[in-house]
């Protein structure tokens, strides 16, 4: 189960606030990722070609398949770089994606959900029906579950991105866009 907060834990507030960030993949980070991706795959493989039970191998083929495709995701976004979302006055934009722009007035609230040592800024919405409706059905499945779970409607994640989550959580503060949840709802 997640834990909830409204900072991440042992971070401090790194920069100061502005009216837009972008947050961009970290070069770094993508090169952390794929350093950590050659290493699965390394372990996979060799689980798939020594272990004398097929099972096994069959199970680390695929780890070596879905690793292997999560290597070459940091590497195109170290390549080509990106912004997959963005802060700004107006609300929370997606660039990358089919969910568009999602205005300050439909988040409800925030928070910061800490599940097995990774941070996700949750938001939950006023209508989810209504912001949920621009993705995909297994997207709104997914996000309805999340809520059933207390992780808010929509997680985002900070990892291999630049800048981090304690800047997006000053900008929130900074602007005071959207309060902080201190318990989750279930």
């Amino acid at each position: 189960m997640g834990r909830w907060s409204n900072t991440v834990p042992g971070e401090a507030f790194l920069s100061p606030v502005t009216e837009r960030i972008e947050f961009r993949y970290s070069p770094k980070g993508q090169l952390v990722l794929m350093a950590l991706g050659c290493l699965l795959v390394a372990g996979a493989w060799f689980l798939a070609t020594t272990h004398p039970d097929i099972v096994y191998r069959t199970v680390a083929w695929c780890c070596v398949g879905f690793f292997t495709l999560c290597t070459l995701i940091s590497a195109k976004r170290l390549i080509t770089g990106g912004v997959p979302f963005v802060f700004d006055l107006s609300g929370i934009a997606f660039p990358g994606g089919n969910f568009g722009l999602v205005p300050w007035s439909e988040i409800e609230a925030y928070a910061v959900v800490t599940i097995r040592g990774n941070h996700f800024l949750a938001l939950t919405f006023h209508n989810p029906d209504r912001v949920l409706s621009r993705v995909t059905a297994a997207k709104r499945k997914w996000a309805l579950t999340n809520q059933r779970l207390g992780w808010g409607h929509w997680a985002l994640s900070f990892t291999g991105v630049a800048p981090g989550m304690n800047e997006a959580i000053a900008f929130i503060r900074e602007h005071s866009l959207v309060q902080a949840l201190e318990e989750p709802t279930r």
